[in-house]
């Protein structure tokens, strides 16, 4: 499981930065997350936490992490603005 994680957290480590870079000049205060799985919403949250931490660090912003009940939950954050990055495990 922590292979797992680990790899997990590169992954979306190298897309925040890829991100980042896109981004350019827009400084971010706050990143967010939403993350599907096939627990419920507070089991996701909990088994994430390392990536949510993992990721404040590195970007030196807050990280929020959203479970949402569906993939619809997660597609509609992720058009409406409302998240920044879908891990969609």
């Amino acid at each position: 499981m922590k292979i797992l994680v680990k790899a997990a957290t590169l992954a979306a480590v190298s897309m925040i930065a890829l991100n980042a870079s896109v981004a350019g000049a827009e400084e971010i205060t706050e990143f967010r997350i939403g993350i599907l799985g096939g627990e419920n919403a507070s089991d996701r949250l909990r088994a994430y936490e390392c990536l949510e931490q993992k990721s404040a660090d590195l970007l030196g912003v807050p990280v929020k992490l959203f479970a949402p009940a569906d993939y619809n939950g997660v597609i509609e954050g992720l058009l409406g603005g409302n998240l920044d990055l879908a891990w969609l495990g």
